[in-house]
This record gives C-alpha cells, structure tokens and sequence, in this order.
C-alpha cells in the first residue's frame, strides 16, 4: 500500500516538473466546452458518453482555474490546442482512481486475511472476494482510462469536425465494464461449478448427483449467451453488421443448447443407472438396463444433432434459399431420400430395436463367425466383439438381428463343460469318479452345482468317459476343464499307467485241422507265424 501511494506521489510530481520546463510558446483562446445535450447533438448518447461528456465540461473548467493559479507556463499547448493545465488534471484524475484501486484490494486482502471457522465459508468467501478482486481492477483500469482521455475528446472533435471520438471511446469504455462484469461472473460461475462438481462425487452417491454437474454447464452457456447478447447490444452495429451478429449468435444459441440437451441426456442417464443400482441386485438385468439406456442415448444424441444442423442451417440465407429450392419439389426430393437412407434408416431402427428386445447386452460372451469374445460397445450401427486374443471384430448391427449367434451370459454365465477320457477296457471308471470329485473340490474354480462321470461310449481299443462340471463362466469353465485334464493324466500314469488304451494279442486254440479253419479266419486275422491279432 505505501509503495502504491509513493509511486503516485512521484509520478505526479516528475509530471510537475516536466511542465514547468516547458515554454511559454504562445497562448490561444481556449476551446469551447463540449455539448452534451442529445438535441444539440442530433443522436441519443449513452450513460458512460454522457459521463465522458460531463467529465470533459469539468475538466475544462477546472482547467482555467489551475491555469490562474499556476501561471502561463501552464497554458502551454502540446498538440490540437491541449494545454498542460489539462494534462495535469488528466494524469492527477487516472491515478486518484489507481489510488482507490489499491486501497481495494488492500481492504479485500485484510478481509482474506482474517481465520474462518468453516472450510466452506471460506471457500465462498475466498472466491467471491477473488472474483471481486478480479472485475474491480478492470472497472478501475478502465475508468482511469476513460477518465484520462475524456479531457482531450473536445479537441479531437474540433479537429476531425464529428463527434465520433466520443462514440468511440464511450463504446470501448462500455466493452470494458462488461468484461469486467462477466470477468465476476465468470469466476463466480466457476466457484458455484467447482462446488457442484465436488458435491456430484461425494460418496455414498445418491441418484440425484449426476445432476450437479448440469446445473454448473447450465450457468456457462448462460453466461456465453449473454456476453454474445450484451456484446452486440454495446456495439450497436450498422443494419448489415448487426444482421450478420444475430445471425451469429443464433446459432451460438443452437450448438449451446443442443450441447446442453446432449448434456442432460447423459445426465438423465447416469441419474437412471445411479438410482437402479441399488435396487437392483441381478448383474445382468442392471446390465441389459445399462445397454438400453446407452443405445437410446445414442439414439436421442442423433437426433438432437440433426435438430442442431438444421438450426444451424436455416440462419444461413444461402441455404435457406437452397432448402426453398428443394422444398419445392418436395416429392422427387423425398422419394430420393427415402432411397439414399434405406439403409441408414433400416440400421437405426435395428439399433433401437437392440435396445428395446436386448438380445446382447455390453460384456454378454458371445460366439460370433466361430469366434468366442465379449460385447465391448453397443452403437445405433454397429457392435464391438472383444475377440480373447484381443483382437477387435466390427459388426454391422443388422448382423446380429439377420443371423444366428451364441450368447453365454444372456440370463446367467453359469455353463456346463466337459472332459472326454479315453481309457482301457479294464480301466476303475469309480477311481476316475472319486479323484475327479476331489479335484474339482478342492478348486476354486468349481461352482458346486454340477459333477459327473460317465461312461457314454466304447470305441475298438478304448472305453470314453465323460467328467462333466460346471463354473461361474466361460473363462473359470475352461481352466476348469484344463485342470482335470491335467490332473486326471497325472493320476493315471503315477498310480494306473495300464488305464491307457492298449493293443493285445490273443492266443486261439483251434478244434481239428487248421485247413478246416484257415479260410474262415483268414479274412478276419492277421498270422504273424505264431499268434494272431485282432
């Protein structure tokens, strides 16, 4: 603060010393004072011209006074007729209110210093007083500004014979205080969004939390609207200009809008999947809800977007003249559209047919073209399959309406698996059974509700045995099945390695002659010299 106020006090006086150096090169009736009444002027003024204005009339009357009292080297003129008297005032008026500027912020940072009780409180507080901070310091550079130049305008006006200075300046001055009115309440606006957003993920999250966020978008593209609105209100442009600024913030208007709606489907969205969530236990009906929900979001983002770029396209007059062109020969117009978008159309409505009957849901295990993968993203048009070896297989939505696919988790992931053995004629089918029961008791990956060995065939040199089990899902079923594969061929060759298939030889013993006997036999076994085998 004292630095603030001794840097003042120099600069004001390196300004008096600077006018006493300079020489008295002549002196010249003074200007007249500036008009300020609107009839004289021939068009209606605003609150900060007239201000300027008003400002100027002063000034030039103090001026005279200051140039009495400090001599003639203080009716000196610089340029266009501005003597020093008034540069004086000028430079002595910008930095009083730099001066209350700094005894502003000196008086908000006391405040900032003083211990809250509550962090809450002191985070309003804080960035209100932030905000605060931050729109006074434009509205005071902007007014020290305003009222520096404001002295001189009259001599401009004389010199270029318009008022326009004045216009100028007073809607620069306007552009200012609205930047700095949407300066707080930009920085409010992003206070009251950074609440919202922290509240939004507090825990235990209640349904009504994804709605947070929206309210704080909500209160940004308010504020865009109004500054585009407020922008074009000061500048009070020409006929063709200011046409082609509505126009503008039109469609402004329509992508913040339709960004805001898309805002709150996905808001509403999370709000439904939130409050179903603990009402609902069953994974794969919140599932199945999950995927209607995000392929009618798609659905509702699609068509908002159309909305959009028709908006969007009725405030270009080109295109409106187009579209005028077009609407008149509606029926050709339609009948080609209609066959340009069979197929667009014909993959909309499977999608939300998808979303509406749910033959899949995102992570349903499918087997798609004799590949096994997991449903990773449900669009409008077409469906993700997360093949195991993670590959990416893309399918046309249609696809999977017009042909046949197995889905492994539709209504449960619980499956059945099996294991085929094939052991000897002599083979304990109740040994199999019993070290089989203790394998898959003893793993994790086993559900407890389905066990079973069964002989269900016999083969030339061997007898097939089935070991069927069940898992939670695919992925535990099949390292279920390795698993007694494996330690069921342990089992075998540590404790019954004759329980492997085997090739034997049989001795005959052969009533009478061998010549009564060796046509018959002679196409069903092969003589080796000694035995024959089957």
């Amino acid at each position: 603060m004292r630095k603030g106020i001794s840097s003042l006090i120099g600069l004001f006086s390196a300004t008096t010393t600077f006018a006493q150096s300079v020489t008295d090169q002549g002196q010249h009736a003074p200007l007249p004072p500036p008009a300020i009444d609107p009839d004289k002027l021939g068009y209606p003024i605003s609150g900060v011209e007239w201000l300027s204005r008003e400002f100027a009339v002063f000034i030039y009357h103090l001026s005279l006074q200051l140039a009495n009292i400090l001599g003639p080297w203080s009716r000196t003129e610089l340029f266009l007729h501005i003597t020093i008297a008034k540069v004086i005032l000028g430079l002595l008026t910008a930095l009083i209110v730099l001066g209350i500027r700094l005894i502003a912020r000196h008086f908000l940072n006391q405040q900032a210093d003083q211990p809250k009780a509550k962090d809450l409180q002191r985070y309003w507080l804080g960035g209100i007083r932030f905000a605060i901070k931050k729109g006074l310091s434009i509205f005071f550079f902007v007014t020290a500004a305003l009222l520096f130049v404001s002295p001189f305008l009259p001599h401009l006006v004389f010199a270029t014979n318009s008022e326009s200075p004045f216009q100028v300046v007073s809607t620069l001055a306007e552009l200012g205080y609205l930047a700095a009115l949407l300066v707080f309440c930009f920085h409010t606006v992003r206070l009251i969004v950074n609440w919202l957003d922290a509240r939004a993920l507090r825990t235990p999250r209640k349904w009504f939390y994804p709605a947070f966020p929206l309210f704080g978008r909500l209160l940004y593209y308010n504020l865009v609207i109004i500054s585009f609105r407020s922008a074009i209100a000061v500048l009070n442009l020409a006929e063709p200009a200011q046409a082609i600024a509505s126009k503008a913030v039109s469609i402004a208007i329509a992508l913040i809008n339709s960004i805001f709606v898309i805002q709150m489907i996905r808001a509403v969205e999370d709000m439904a999947v939130v409050g179903t969530e603990s009402r609902i236990v069953d994974t794969y009906k919140m599932r199945g809800l999950q995927t209607r929900l995000r392929v009618l979001r798609q659905l509702l983002i699609f068509i908002v977007a159309i909305v959009c770029f028709g908006a969007i396209l009725m405030n270009i007059d080109a295109v409106q003249q187009i579209g005028s062109g077009l609407l008149a020969s509606a029926g050709v117009a339609g009948v080609i559209v209609g066959f340009a978008a069979q197929k667009s159309l014909a993959t909309i409505i499977a999608g939300l047919q998808v979303a509406l009957s749910s033959p899949m849901k995102i992570g349903d295990v499918v087997i798609v073209e004799s590949e096994y993968g997991t449903i990773e993203e449900i669009t409008l048009t077409y469906v993700v399959v997360k093949v195991w070896d993670l590959r990416r297989l893309i399918l046309p939505i249609t696809y999977l309406l017009e042909k046949p696919f197995e889905n492994w988790t539709r209504s449960s992931s619980e499956l059945l698996g099996t294991v085929f053995l094939y052991v000897d004629y002599f083979t304990s089918v109740e040994a199999i059974r019993t070290k089989g029961q203790e394998i898959v008791a003893a793993s994790p990956l086993w559900d407890k509700r389905v066990f079973a060995v069964q002989t269900t065939d016999w083969k030339a040199n061997a007898v097939e045995v089935r070991i069927l089990v069940s898992a939670q899902s695919a992925p535990q079923l099949f390292d279920l099945r390795c698993l007694v594969r494996e330690k069921i061929l342990a089992f075998m060759q540590e404790q019954n390695p004759e329980s492997f298939p085997q090739i034997r030889y049989l001795n005959f013993q052969l009533p009478g002659s061998r010549s009564d006997y060796e046509a018959e036999w002679k196409g069903n076994l092969r003589y080796d010299g000694q035995k024959q085998v089957p």
